[in-house]
This record gives C-alpha cells, structure tokens and sequence, in this order.
C-alpha cells in the first residue's frame, strides 16, 4: 500500500510505501507534466540530451533477521514496473536488499534484461537520502550519484537501456513484518538539456519539479 504522510519544511511531500505481506510489491511511479499546462506526457525517451533525474527517500528500518525485502529507485520500462516485477527488463535504478554487498547499495543497469551491476561503497542508512542519476545526451552511459558524490566507478556504459523509462520507486516484502519506505515527491525532479517533442516530456518547469501540487502537512 501507499499513503501520503505528515511531511516537515525540508520533506513538504511525503509519501509511505509499505507491503504487509511477504511476497507483496509495492510501488510508485511517474508521468511528466509540461510546465504551464495539464498536458501529461508520455516516459522519457534517451538519446539527444542529457537527462538528469534525483529522488529523495528514506529507508525506515533496514533488512534484519527475519524481516526483510527489496527496495529498488530509478528509471524502467512502465511494462514491467506495472507486471509487479523487480527484475525489470529496462531499467537503471539504485537497489538495497540485506544481501546486498552487506547492506550497501548496488546500482544496476539493464537492457533487454542483460544487466550491469556494480556494489557502491554506500551503505544504506534510514536517514534522507538523494539518489540521482544522469544519462549521457548520446544515451550510452550513466552515471550515479548519492548526496551528489558519485559511486561505484560510475559512468556504467553497458547494457544502457533504448527504452523509454519512467521514474519509479518500489519495494517487494520478502520475510516478515515488512518495514516501509518515505519518499518525498517535492524533491523528486527531472531535469532534460535537449527537450523533446511529441509523446516524450516537453519543457520542464524552471526548478525541474515533476511534482506541481501537494498538500501541506505539519512542520
């Protein structure tokens, strides 16, 4: 499930994903509004500019003993986020499970669902993080980034996905009582050097914000 849930002045949008059920997939994600308009667009198509793209979330309790699961944040394909997978077959995306490089994160790229992993030397934290991504204008390589320093020897220049990608977050319970994840959608931002016609997004807003409207929650 997911609900939306008291924020403060530096997290105004928060939302909580939580399965209660080994085995359940809970997840997120995002179409691009033009600025100005109510025009909804379509996945962001890579290649002929550079698409910069940060999410800020917060884990609020890590996997241990008998309660655990997976979290995964960051572009895929709509089809296969929508199928309840984590295995996407389009995707680059931060992930954290307990069995992950003991507890710090991994960053995956895949095409076609041929995957690139690389461990970062980042362990996860149950404090705010921002995690960000920024695909080359070619769409050839990815860099990412966690607290703006970039990790694991990033930019990855294999199995870069053609597909169109949509911003994403999800967690898949696994054992046990499953903890839940904060994501604050206000920060959650795009932001594209070449902007493109058609179905894919348009101009972005000046402060590169997918998220126009929320509603105010509690200092």
């Amino acid at each position: 499930s997911y609900s939306q849930t008291n924020g403060t002045v530096d997290h105004p949008g928060i939302w909580n994903l939580a399965p209660s059920v080994p085995g359940q997939h809970t997840h997120m994600f995002l179409n691009y509004v033009d600025s100005g308009s109510s025009n909804i667009g379509g996945p962001i198509a890579l290649g002929g500019g550079i698409v910069t793209t940060n999410w800020v979330i917060r884990l609020n309790a890590l996997s241990a003993g008998g309660n655990t699961y997976r979290f995964s944040c960051g572009l895929a394909d709509g089809t296969t986020i929508q199928t309840n997978s984590d295995s996407y077959v389009n995707g680059v995306y931060f992930t954290y499970t307990d069995t992950v490089n003991s507890g710090n994160y991994q960053i995956r790229n895949t095409a076609a669902s041929v995957t690139t992993t690389a461990n970062t030397s980042t362990a996860a934290s149950t404090s705010f993080v921002t995690l960000s991504v920024v695909i080359n204008a070619a769409g050839t390589s990815v860099a990412y980034y966690i607290n703006g320093n970039q990790v694991a020897n990033s930019p990855i220049a294999t199995n870069i996905p053609t597909a169109a990608l949509t911003p994403f977050w999800q967690m898949v319970n696994t054992a046990g009582t499953n903890p839940s994840v904060d994501v604050d959608l206000y920060w959650t931002t795009i932001a594209l050097s070449n902007p493109r016609p058609g179905p894919t997004p348009g101009t972005p807003p000046a402060d590169n914000r997918l998220i126009r409207q929320y509603t105010p929650t509690a200092v």
